[in-house]
């Protein structure tokens, strides 16, 4: 396969969420979702005044997460299938060069 198409594959666990990068500042769900936990334990703690503008943050943040995540995913699913119908127009390619080279040596022999 030609080093155009061998694409890496990142750990997922360790992608950033945030920048897509690896390492640094990774966050995992696994992570987001005891900080999430924290935080709302956080919030338990505060006056009740202030606690109904603090959650409706809280629960805005899980929401543009899981926004978040499912467009990534969308992104991902888009990107495995671009790379095998370029493998495929790859393969395709090839084969005709192999079938147009066996036609010619074919030809040249009669």
């Amino acid at each position: 396969m030609p080093a155009c198409l061998a694409f890496p594959q990142p750990d997922l666990a360790t992608v950033s969420v945030a920048t897509g990068t690896e390492g640094g500042n990774a966050m995992t769900e696994e992570a987001f979702r005891l900080r999430l936990k924290e935080l709302n334990a956080q919030i338990d703690q505060l006056p009740a005044d202030q606690q109904p503008r603090l959650r409706i943050l809280a629960e805005e943040t899980l929401a543009r997460y899981r926004t978040n995540k499912a467009n990534i995913d969308q992104a991902r699913a888009a990107l495995d299938d671009w790379r095998l119908r370029a493998k495929y127009k790859l393969f395709d390619t090839e084969a005709g060069v192999r079938e147009r080279q066996q036609d010619r040596e074919d030809y040249e022999a009669d």
